[in-house]
């Protein structure tokens, strides 16, 4: 696309044979809560066009309580999905950390740790960090020190990131910090998030709302042509 911008879905809201002729990209969600057999991730490779792009969040159990602390319970989940991500070769692995994560010296070092460890790959790492416990300057930092991208969500973040290459739309803001995935988004929502997702070059936006497949065609055509 000329404003160097990818859009795509999270998961696969139609059958993979529907949509891939239309995007170039997909965020994996399942992989959150199940890690899926190596025969599934080498079918989704081997169905996709030359050139698709995956992405694939990380189990929840890896990064729910204790982020980025691998124990020894954890080691055979890790182990298991690494397999995964050599079967699939996605272009980027999204780990999001709940809001009690905060930058104390301890999460640091277990971050850091990983990072420059067990959590090394092929692909770019994408960190998406929920509440707002790392201001700008700490996760600017982070993401410096570490070689990996910051995620955010084009419409409902208070504090885009600058810098930020991935993004998400998951729905519309309603009543304080709740967001309502059940929507289709208004033109003037496409609008803004385009205006915050096509800063820069290879930019990426994963859809997440109720109506993401024709939300996705709708910002695609946008990116190419400036019209709904």
């Amino acid at each position: 696309m000329p404003s160097g911008l990818n859009v795509g879905c999270c998961g696969f809201p139609v059958g993979r044979s529907r949509y891939f002729p239309e995007f170039d990209a997909v965020e994996i969600t399942s992989t959150a809560t199940r890690i899926p057999k190596i025969e599934t991730a080498e079918r989704w490779r081997s169905e996709a066009p030359p050139g698709f792009k995956f992405s694939i969040r990380v189990p929840r159990i890896l990064t729910a309580s204790s982020p980025f602390r691998i124990t020894p319970a954890l080691r055979k989940t890790l182990a298991s999905f690494r397999a995964v991500l050599e079967a699939l070769e996605p272009h980027f692995v999204v780990y999001e950390t709940p809001a009690v994560f905060y930058p104390s010296a301890d999460n640091m070092r277990a971050m850091y740790d990983f990072f420059k460890g067990p959590g090394r790959g092929p692909w770019r790492s994408v960190w998406i960090p929920r509440g707002r416990q790392f201001d700008e300057k700490i996760r600017t930092r982070i993401c410096t020190d570490l070689r990996i991208l910051l995620g955010a969500d084009a419409l409902n973040a208070e504090d885009p990131p600058s810098g930020t290459r991935y993004w998400r739309l998951t729905g519309r803001a309603e009543g304080g910090h709740r967001v309502s995935r059940g929507v289709s988004f208004t033109d003037a929502e496409l609008r803004t998030a385009m205006s915050r997702c096509a800063s820069g070059k290879n930019s990426y936006v994963f859809l997440e709302n109720a109506a993401m497949f024709r939300d996705a065609k709708r910002l695609k055509k946008y990116s190419i042509t400036g019209q709904f």
